[in-house]
């Protein structure tokens, strides 16, 4: 998963099928970000930088982007998240090493641009400093680019950290030396128990943040589902108190809701006080049709919780009024107190719900006509057979997910690089449907760089 925060869009979770997807995501994403900004002599573009194992698709997308002239780095600096303490700076497992061998000596960063902390200083407490006064000089970073750790650790703050914390060393937690020692051939004694690492502070202070990188699906799942478990437990609902969960549909939310299951069944979560409402729903597909969305969310989520039926909310594509029925999705919705967290899918045409490219962001519940592109993806639900899928549906606005009240200072919410970079001038304009124009500054931008 990819997450990406900006200070207007309210949602967190959106899922990308796999790996390779997020990687090639993330790339176009940095890259775009770089040439938007239009770095140059005297105005450099500050990137804040991970290592371990999952950055690398993402780095080898950049260099294939470098190699065929999409994108230099001459005016790029870069400042890396940790050190370990005391590995020789050579050493193949060092992230000096990583980031020269993986990235940077494949691309046109100046030396002295790439900042790496420094692990064997003599004074480490001073080398913290000075990282921390470096950053400062460059203007701050713009955009911060980082992994979780399977225990959330970001860098080498561990859980628990000070959210004001800074540059500093740190001992590391039990998991994250066994989670390493794959680099070290499994030996923990050989995995550095100390490192240098930039703060929580030092990342929340980055002009945009956060890529979010987990290897795979399966740790993105389990990811979605602890942060969905998390919300509802601070949250502590009663009787008096629901919480108010929007909800996708499609393959990609199969996994959160399959260990949602489990922590349900393990005791861990209850969904007793928990009100749901679902983001759409073909029109004139029967209820009971398997792919309706009626019967996905009861067969893989639902049946195996205890929400009561009355506060599972799903828009109804057979209603005999379909304007009526959605303006009274929106009352109820309005009626629960609103959405707290919004979880949401990207199509591959960067839909939310329905709400195609081009849709307003103050758009509310409504019927759409689906774009060719949502129907040939989901044709694979209908046997591959196009005519089967429906070609209406309900689907909750752009502006009802807006409301929702979760928000970070800096949320956005990932999809591919076209879909992002549109929902970026939909959030700067808000009431302004800017999606054709946007489309066309977006390709003369792209001729003129010899895309």
């Amino acid at each position: 998963m990819v997450r990406i925060e900006d200070n207007r869009l309210k949602m967190r979770l959106v899922i990308l099928d796999d790996y390779d997807k997020v990687s090639e995501w993330s790339a176009k994403y940095i890259r775009r970000r770089i040439l938007d900004f239009n770095p140059g002599p005297d105005k450099y573009f500050t990137l804040g930088l991970p290592t371990g194992s999952t950055p690398l698709g993402t780095y080898k997308k950049l260099i294939e982007f470098y190699k065929a002239g999409k994108i230099s780095f001459k005016y790029v600096i870069t400042f890396n998240m940790d050190e370990y303490v005391a590995l020789p700076r050579d050493h193949p497992e060092s992230y000096h090493s990583f980031m020269w061998n993986n990235f940077f000596k494949h691309i046109d960063i100046a030396p002295e641009n790439a900042h790496i902390l420094d692990g064997n200083a003599q004074d480490v407490n001073k080398e913290c400093e000075e990282y921390e006064r470096k950053i400062a000089e460059a203007g701050g970073i713009e955009l911060f680019v980082g992994g979780i750790g399977p225990d959330g650790h970001i860098a080498f703050n561990e859980p628990g950290s000070s959210l004001v914390s800074r540059t500093r060393i740190k001992t590391l937690a039990k998991e994250t030396i066994v989670a390493n020692a794959r680099f070290f051939g499994g030996d923990l004694s050989q995995v550095p128990n100390r490192a240098l690492t930039v703060g929580v502070g030092t990342v929340m202070d980055a002009r945009e943040m956060r890529l979010v990188i987990l290897d795979d699906y399966d740790k993105v799942s389990e990811w979605s589902a602890k942060y969905i478990r998390r919300r509802i437990l601070d949250f502590n609902p009663g009787p008096d108190k629901y919480f108010t969960l929007g909800l996708p549909t499609g393959s990609t939310p199969l996994g959160t809701y399959k260990k949602l299951i489990e922590f349900y069944k393990a005791g861990k979560i209850s969904f007793k006080y928990v009100k749901t409402f679902n983001m759409d729903e073909y029109v004139a597909l029967p209820r009971g049709h398997p792919e309706s969305y009626h019967s996905f969310m009861w067969n893989n989520f639902f049946k195996h919780i205890d929400i009561a039926p009355e506060n599972a909310h799903i828009l109804d594509g057979n209603a005999q009024d379909v304007n009526k029925e959605c303006e009274e999705y929106e009352r109820k919705i309005a009626e629960a107190g609103g959405i707290e967290l919004f979880v949401g899918g990207i199509g591959p045409d960067g839909h939310i719900a329905f709400n195609e490219p081009g849709s307003s962001l103050v758009s509310r519940t409504r019927i759409k006509t689906l774009a060719k592109e949502t129907i040939v993806a989901n044709a694979r639900f209908f046997g591959g057979d196009l005519s089967q899928v429906p070609n209406r549906a309900l689907t909750v606005g752009v502006g009802t997910v807006m409301d929702a009240r979760e928000q970070h200072p800096r949320t956005i919410f990932v999809c591919d690089e076209d879909a992002t970079l549109e929902l970026k001038v939909k959030t700067v304009k808000y009431f302004k449907d800017l999606m054709k124009l946007h489309n066309q500054l977006i390709e003369e931008k792209d001729k003129s760089s010899g895309e």
